[in-house]
Parts: structure tokens; sequence; C-alpha cells
């Protein structure tokens, strides 16, 4: 069988970040069968992924194969997991000259010996690397004093979560051209880590919990070097003071490129109605709002945005509520709903004359008075 034919083509152009999800678990083979797909040649060349887990190497034909395919073909990507007991064999696959420069690298749940060990590794791909992905991630024997040599100089996409401030301030302070940060739970904010940020000229999105961009804002956070173009905010169950609130819209406020948000339930009121005056804004995403308060609320106008995401809301018995809400976006083309029913129908029919394209969690029978809508 053509090794094509077991996964689909697509899986391979993201397969770094399908990897913790049910769908590649499902679908992938242990052992043998995976390392012929993931470096078979017949695969996109730019894509091909050299993906070691612990739990797959069962004999030392097992190991002998990954470093024969390893050795053998070109790749551009690396994909760890729970494999610090072979570590030099990785080490030894990875910086055999006949690889190609490795700019995609996923690491999960490892342990390094030592920071020289840590060194070592990430100078085997320091000058070529885009892509960094570090979740659960520990250096043993860390001397807080000693300072972690290697350069991420191309280093443009940093996801990190659970490490050591070791790690991912290291990390931060040698990539003057990061773009995307993406920081989840496990990362303490401290005064060193703000003052990095500040000064990330280049950083154009960010990914955080509330919690962390908590801890991260204070009143001097408007003087940021960057202009984010995505700022996406996730939910952590955490309790945020009026003062906290103000530091958020006072740096929302000084991001004046913003075009993409994604905000989850934590938001007050106040600052949703300052996202919706954004005049650049063209997507706002939001997730489970408390629906049963907005009696009272009026919504800021937005022109701008074109793609209204509020497809997680539980609201078949709010409608006036969304409705309130979709009226404040009267130029969208691209709406995501968790369903429709005839009253939201009726009002997107009437009211949002520019839509295009309704995406449905919940598909529903096509309505007569949206017969130029696309439903997928």
């Amino acid at each position: 069988m053509d090794p094509a034919e077991i996964l689909p083509t697509h899986i391979f152009e993201n397969i770094l970040s399908y990897f913790n999800t049910k769908e590649i678990k499902n679908m992938v083979s242990v052992n043998k069968l995976w390392y012929q797909v993931i470096t078979s040649s017949c695969i996109w060349d730019k894509n091909i992924v050299f993906a070691v887990r612990n739990d797959w190497i069962c004999d030392e034909e097992d190991v002998n194969y990954l470093i024969q395919c390893g050795k053998k073909r070109n790749f551009h990507s690396i994909l760890l997991s729970d494999c610090t007991d072979m570590y030099d064999l990785v080490l030894d696959v990875i910086t055999t000259k006949k690889r190609c420069y490795i700019t995609n690298v996923s690491i999960f749940d490892m342990k390094f010996e030592s920071i020289e060990k840590f060194e070592i590794f990430m100078k085997s791909f320091e000058t070529t690397i885009k892509k960094l992905v570090f979740h659960r991630v520990e250096i043993k024997n860390v001397n807080d004093s000693k300072i972690i040599e290697f350069n991420m100089e191309n280093l443009q996409n940093l996801k990190i979560s659970h490490c050591s401030p070791k790690i991912y301030l290291s990390f931060l302070q040698k990539a003057p051209k990061l773009t995307s940060l993406t920081c989840d739970f496990g990362i303490e904010f401290n005064n060193e880590l703000r003052k990095i940020l500040k000064n990330a000229s280049n950083l154009k999105k960010l990914s955080i919990n509330t919690q962390l961009l908590c801890a991260l804002v204070d009143e001097t956070f408007t003087e940021t070097k960057f202009q984010l173009k995505e700022l996406n905010v996730n939910f952590s169950e955490f309790k945020i003071s009026s003062e906290i609130l103000q530091y958020i819209e006072n740096f929302l406020e000084s991001q004046l490129d913003l075009e993409k948000i994604y905000l989850s339930d934590w938001l007050s009121f106040s600052i949703l109605n300052f996202v919706l005056s954004m005049k650049k804004l063209k997507e706002l995403s939001l997730s489970s709002l408390p629906l049963f308060t907005w009696e009272f609320v009026n919504f800021t106008c937005n022109n701008s945005i074109e793609i209204f995401d509020i497809k997680t809301f539980q609201y078949d018995d709010f409608c006036d509520d969304v409705r309130k809400l979709l009226a404040a976006v009267p130029n969208v083309k691209h709406l995501k709903l968790r369903s429709l029913n005839n009253e939201i129908a009726d009002f997107i029919a009437q009211n949002l004359k520019e839509i295009k394209s309704i995406s449905l969690i919940h598909p529903t029978c096509k309505r007569e008075n949206l017969s130029h809508v696309i439903f997928d």
C-alpha cells in the first residue's frame, strides 16, 4: 500500500498541532508502520516529520529501524514525546549530516539531565528553527546562575506550557524575530518576562489565558514596542479586580492594529464594548458570555467586523440577547453559530445584508429567507 494512502495528506501539513488529538492516535499504527508513513519519500517532502514516542519503541529492532529511517530521510520537523531515555538516539539522528534543515520542533514530557545536554540538543537546529512547541519540559539540576547558550535568531512561533522560567526566558531572550507567542498554564510571569515581552517588537500574535494576562498587564504595559494583529484570551477560573480590568482595557487601547480577537467568558461588558469600538477589527470570537445579564446592556456598533464567531453560545432561551449582539455587527459576512432557529434566521435576513456564509455546529434545513447564504 502506498503510505500516502494510510493517512490523509492534510494531516502531514499540520501534524504538529494534530499530535495530541484523538484523531491522530486513532489513525496511526505504532512502530514500523508509523515510521514508514512519516519518513516515506512519497509524502510531501517539506512536511516529513521525524517522530519518536517512548511507548512506540518495543525492541531493539524498532530502535534500529528508527535510526535507519531517521538518518536516511530528509525531514524538516521533529516531534518527541516522553522519550527522555532515548536522548542519545534522538541526538544521533537529528545531527546526522544527511538531514535537512529542521524548522519545526515539538517536545512533550521530556526531562533533560543537565543544562549542557539541553544546550547540545537545541544547538543542533538553533539557526534554522522557526516553530517551537514545549509542553512539560524540564531540566534537572538547574543552576540559576548558569546562562543557557544557544541561538534562536530565526524562531518565529513559540508555544510553551508547564516549563521552568529558565527555559522560556532563554527562548524569549534569544528570539528577536518572534511573531507568535502562546503561553498556557505552568508559566509564571515576572518583571523580567514583562520587560522582555514589552520589547518584542515583531510580536503580532499573542495567545494567553486570563490568569497570565492579569499577571502580565500593569500600568506600564501600554508602552510596548509591539503592535498585535491577533489576540486570543482563553478562560481560566480567576477573579479579576476592577483595577486589572482597567489595565487590560488600557492595553487593548494601545494595540491600534488589532484585526482578530478571541475573548472567553471572563470579560466585562465594558471591555467587550471597547473591543467593538475598534475600527480595524475584522474578526471577533466570543465564548459563553452571561446572556441573562444583557437586558440593560447597549452594545457599540462595529461596521468593520466581517467574521463573527459565537458558536459556543447556549442561547435557545435568549434570542433577544443574541439579536442585540448581532445588531452590533451589521456588516458581518461570515457567521459561526451553534444553531439557527426561526427567530435568529429572520433577524439575520432582515438586518445583516452583507451576510455570505453561516457555519453551524448543529446543521439545519436551508431557510427560504436566507437562500443566498452558503451553509457549512
